[in-house]
């Protein structure tokens, strides 16, 4: 349902750009996948880069620029330590150290 999609994205984008019409955006050909940004409501600006948002409740919101891969391996090893010290668990550090290494020599 593309033209749904535009419509709602459009009716969002207007808190930022008021001016802002359906006919002024188009889907690019060729890319695919969506990334969500970081969008600043009071300063109306979109905030470029990399993002993590701790709900202090367990669960870590990241957002990373294209091609997340990049930082994915960093921010899941940052956020084991959020989680599991919500949880009450211990990580074990040196295993997944040495399981990255023994990655890199295959």
């Amino acid at each position: 349902m593309p033209w749904l999609n535009k419509h709602l994205f459009v009716k969002q984008a207007r808190k930022i750009v008021p001016s802002l019409q359906l006919s002024d955006i188009e889907y690019a050909s060729g890319f695919g996948g969506v990334r969500p940004q970081v969008l600043d409501k009071k300063q109306r600006k979109l905030l470029l880069g990399e993002a993590s948002i701790d709900t202090g409740e367990g669960i870590v919101f990241n957002m990373t620029p294209s091609p997340g891969a990049t930082s994915c391996l960093g921010n899941a090893r940052r956020d084991v330590k959020t989680v599991c010290a919500y949880l009450g668990r211990r990580f074990d550090h040196a295993r997944f150290d040495a399981e990255l290494t023994e990655g890199d020599r295959s």
